[in-house]
């Protein structure tokens, strides 16, 4: 598996403000994303792909949520270090 391009000082911040169950469910994501481009069930575009669509519907919902995007917005930034981890750069 690629190893996270995680920045710590943020990893820190939404390991201290984020609950366990997410946390989870990312790592578990993750994991099986990398999984899949490892076993060639999909090819890493698309998992990019995958990554990239998320990161877009969250970043969309974060804006009809305003004034209290934060979490969404946190959660986007979680999404990036996976696209990150693919490879990804955008």
């Amino acid at each position: 598996m690629a190893k996270s391009n995680n920045d710590s000082d943020v990893g820190k911040h939404m390991l201290e403000n984020a609950d366990s169950h997410g946390h989870a469910a990312l790592f578990l994501l993750e994991s099986l994303i990398h999984s899949l481009v490892d076993n060639e069930t999909i090819n890493l575009a698309e998992a990019q792909n995958i990554v990239n669509i998320a990161i877009d519907a969250t970043y969309e919902i974060a804006g009809e949520l305003s004034p209290q995007p934060e979490p969404l917005l946190q959660a986007a930034s979680l999404l990036t270090n996976i696209r990150h981890s693919l490879g990804g750069s955008e």
